[in-house]
């Protein structure tokens, strides 16, 4: 998922350093004069040897296994001293096996949750909205080793209508893992072409009025090529995907959907898979 600054003549450029197709869905926008701060895109951690947009934060090696890294954040690169949470771009190069990385609001305990999944050898990237913790930091976790890349696109500022947490989990299908509040959890996985009614609102931090909530969402052992696509309950299911994946593989993707009837977001996947969804954030009605 890409959180966009849009440019001249109200657009939004891709570039591919290799022949491909693409295919883009809009899943909502930030009006002029939204509580958001878009910015061009950048980087603030390379641990490669590598330049960052300020020279801090580059070529210090890769990330141990179980490690935590804190981020400094607020004040780098045009982004508020007072941010209260910033919207990154986080990618995984090279990791020594398949693992997660979280990212977290620094002051508080690793959560039961993740943000980057993959596999041993793989360059994966995911969008991240993150609540930025004590002295302006997000905290980042992985659970194996792993070169790591942030890039910054923009922020809430303090007394924005976004309202960040501490990631939650909101659904865990596979038995014997726990959810937030225990509810949504172990169930079993989704058959083809079934829909999931996640309620959302009143759990995990989410306001009861929830407009709009920031999720991350995760495939675990699909059962064939496919996709999940995130939506209102209440309506159809649209001609869109929210996360697309291969047979076995574990993906996930960042995903900011509009909340249904119910307080409930609505999940299908056209194959039978596990899902996971963790919160990050919600924007309420007004």
């Amino acid at each position: 998922a890409v959180i966009s600054k849009v440019g001249t003549n109200a657009q939004v450029c891709l570039f591919s350093n290799v022949a491909a197709d693409l295919v883009v869905d809009v899943n909502g926008y930030f009006p002029a004069g939204s509580t958001f701060v878009p910015l061009v895109p950048g980087r603030f951690l390379e641990t490669r040897d590598q330049a960052t947009v300020d020279g801090l934060y580059a070529g210090i090696g890769p990330l141990q296994a179980g490690v935590v890294v804190s981020l400094p954040v607020a004040g780098r690169n045009t982004v508020a001293v007072d941010a209260a949470a910033v919207v990154t771009n986080v990618t995984v190069v090279s990791p020594s096996a398949a693992g997660f990385v979280t990212v977290f609001p620094c002051g508080s305990p690793v959560p039961n949750s993740s943000s980057v999944n993959f596999v041993a050898g793989a360059t994966v990237a995911n969008a991240v909205v993150s609540k930025v913790g004590t002295n302006g930091q997000i905290c980042l976790f992985s659970n194996v080793a792993t070169d790591l890349v942030v890039d910054v696109n923009g922020y809430f500022p303090a007394g924005s209508s976004f309202q960040s947490v501490v990631p939650a989990r909101l659904l865990e299908t596979r038995s014997g893992l726990s959810t937030v509040d225990g509810l949504f959890a172990g169930q079993g996985p989704v058959p083809a072409t079934g829909v999931v009614q996640l309620t959302v609102a009143n759990r995990g931090g989410v306001g009861v009025s929830a407009n709009a909530v920031v999720l991350n969402v995760t495939v675990v052992q699909p059962t064939g090529a496919g996709f999940v696509t995130v939506y209102p309950c209440g309506g159809a299911v649209p001609n869109s995907s929210s996360v697309n994946f291969v047979a076995g593989a574990t993906v996930a993707n960042a995903v900011v959907a509009q909340v249904g009837a119910g307080g409930a977001v609505c999940l299908f996947s056209n194959v039978a898979t596990h899902l996971v969804v963790d919160v990050n954030g919600w924007f309420a009605t007004s």
